[in-house]
């Protein structure tokens, strides 16, 4: 259940990477900015399964329904918005994983200006670890788990509102399956939840993920070079269209995104500032679009390590 938002006016240009850490600084849009007289953007706490099961991980989502019009931002770099975020209530024993994020649309606005946004909908996928013997719970199978989360939020169209709000999940808690002398069912474990009536949002979330670096074998190789002054990163996609790439929150910020950031062709370049320091990382998002029935297909590069004076690929 959500309750009543604050929508806080956007108040100042640039400078939105520390934001979160300091409190609301907010970012505008070519256009102004204005107060806000209803939510732009509403969030809501569901699950893939109708319970929760000790022993396991259950999978969660906030998912967020933007206005028409209306855009949110990727968790990464943009240059006038701040993606959502979270701060979790969890009952002792229980604890949230890393968040799954769609891979979000690069938008460029009048004044060379730009972002990495979501429209319609953002949904942000995560893992709940579920201990094996809850405090909370019986063996009855009546037991119920209470999951809440803090949100803050940025919400754009031609002017920038910032949103929060309280969502909340109460699911039953079931005790764990016996043990079965009969050979378990590849489809539906016995004592299995079924899937919940958000399940499909949940679906349509995984379909969007970017696959690991991994699965781009045989069709995209990066890699590395490093100079005292700047790390360059190649992205090479024989039979490409066009390629973009989309920094994650942690990676070296790029030198000249607007410029470099995306591509035609079958290769792209991207300049970083060099930080001087063994261990930092390119971290993003690879979107290759190709002429083929596949279409554009969206990867997590997060496996390459930036160490000075050495030239490095990712595997």
């Amino acid at each position: 259940m959500m309750s009543s938002p604050t929508t806080q006016r956007c108040g100042c240009l640039l400078g939105v990477a520390g934001a979160m850490g300091v409190g609301w600084l907010a970012t505008g849009q070519p256009g102004g900015f204005g107060p806000s007289f209803e939510q732009r953007a509403t969030p809501k706490l569901i699950a893939e399964h109708e319970a929760l099961v000790p022993g396991t991980t259950a999978t969660l989502a906030v998912t967020f329904e933007i206005s028409p019009g209306w855009h949110m931002y990727w968790r990464g770099q943009n240059d006038t918005g701040i993606g959502p975020r979270i701060t979790w209530s969890l009952p002792p024993g229980y604890e949230v994983g890393d968040s799954q994020w769609p891979a979000p649309t690069r938008k460029v606005l009048p004044g060379d200006i730009l972002d990495h946004i979501y429209e319609d909908r953002l949904t942000i996928l995560v893992p709940l670890r579920v201990p094996a013997a809850p405090a909370e719970g019986g063996a009855n199978g009546a037991a119920t788990v209470s999951i809440g989360a803090a949100l803050r939020w940025m919400v754009c169209e031609d002017v920038c509102l910032l949103e929060e709000g309280q969502v909340a999940l109460t699911l039953p808690l079931l005790s764990p399956p016996a043990p079965s002398t009969t050979t378990p069912s590849p489809v539906a474990p016995a004592g299995a939840p079924a899937r919940g009536p958000d399940a499909r949002i949940i679906d349509d979330a995984r379909r969007t993920l970017p696959s690991p670096w991994s699965d781009a074998k045989g069709l995209a190789t990066a890699s590395v070079v490093t100079t005292l002054s700047r790390v360059t990163l190649t992205i090479k996609a024989p039979g490409a269209t066009r390629l973009t790439f989309i920094p994650d929150e942690g990676s070296l910020p790029p030198m000249d995104l607007l410029r470099q950031g995306e591509a035609t062709g079958e290769e792209l370049r991207i300049d970083f500032a060099a930080g001087g320091e063994d261990g930092q990382r390119v971290l993003g998002i690879v979107r290759i679009e190709s002429g083929n029935k596949v279409g554009a297909r969206t990867f997590h590069l997060n496996e390459v390590i930036v160490r000075a004076a050495e030239d490095r690929g990712a595997k």
